[in-house]
């Protein structure tokens, strides 16, 4: 499992509380704005991991006095929750999901002109490629292996009518009707087979492109639908959470191994890195995070 809620609740609840207590947020380079862009962040990615958690935030936490890092968990807990529930939220998390989004865009969408433009650019380019009758003869013949299987996928289609095959009965059909008859026009008239091999040839690629382009749109439109329930995504973290700091033993025993501390259990040896967060924040640390994740979680859920 993932270093999800606890790491954003462990070290940045920590800072804050600094900014309360002792106004040592500035030492450690921690302010609320960071605090709202990691949430933003943490949110969108649906997890809760803290890639800007580091070994100075950790060493500043390690000076909070024991007896205030519960309360330190549920102040930080409240700037996160206040931040979510404010009316800016909604707003700035959309217009970050979008960005995101927009950045990871392929090429952009081309409209009727730029397609017959990339068409004739294509079929131009191919026509070239056959000025000799051996280059042709080589195009020609891939109208063969072509043929073989829209025919076997119709034959297929029809022993099993319920068979997905990516094309309808009427396309197949089609695009046999279309090599068929290239192949007679090649027997017949080289010059507009050329011209007509080309046309059918580049119609296909482009087909296929305009295909990916509408599924890779369709893809992160999705994505963005899903990540605008962020608050399910906030449950199901919260879940998470509480299921893995349930599972922590604050008894381990550790021993130094070189320049690293290690658990003399194997088992805890190999639990994640959340896990092992958990257990070096200590059981104070985490029974706080714990209380304001299920409070937080029941006013999302009530009556779970």
């Amino acid at each position: 499992m993932k270093k999800k809620l606890i790491l954003l609740f462990t070290s940045l609840s920590f800072l804050v509380a600094f900014k309360l207590v002792n106004d040592v947020l500035s030492d450690v380079g921690t302010t609320l704005q960071d605090v709202k862009q990691i949430t933003l962040e943490q949110i969108a990615k649906k997890n809760f991991d803290l890639p800007r958690y580091t070994a100075q935030v950790r060493d500043a936490c390690k000076k909070l006095q024991p007896g205030v890092r519960e309360i330190t968990m549920m102040n930080l807990g409240k700037v996160v929750k206040d931040y979510v529930q404010s009316g800016s939220f909604q707003a700035e998390y959309m217009a970050y999901v979008e960005k995101q989004a927009a950045g990871r865009r392929g090429p952009t969408p081309m409209d009727d002109a730029k397609w017959a433009d990339e068409k004739k650019k294509k079929t131009d380019q191919m026509i070239k490629g056959m000025s000799t009758p051996e280059a042709t003869k080589i195009y020609a013949e891939t109208l063969d292996p072509q043929l073989d299987a829209a025919q076997s996928m119709l034959k297929l289609m029809e022993e099993s009518p319920d068979l997905k095959t990516g094309k309808s009965k009427d396309e197949l059909q089609k695009e046999v009707a279309e090599i068929k008859a290239l192949k007679e026009l090649y027997g017949k008239d080289v010059e507009s087979f050329k011209i007509k091999f080309a046309e059918y040839m580049v119609d296909k690629q482009l087909a296929m492109q305009m295909n990916r382009n509408k599924a890779s749109e369709a893809e992160k439109q999705q994505r963005i639908n899903e990540l605008k329930d962020y608050k399910g995504i906030i449950v199901k973290q919260l879940k998470q959470f509480l299921d893995l700091s349930a599972t922590v033993d604050f008894t381990a025993q550790t021993v130094q191994k070189g320049n690293k501390l290690v658990f003399v259990n194997p088992a805890y040896e190999a639990k994640s890195a959340a896990w092992k967060l958990c257990f070096r924040c200590g059981k104070e640390a985490v029974t706080g995070t714990r209380k304001f994740a299920l409070q937080w979680l029941n006013e999302l859920q009530p009556g779970i």
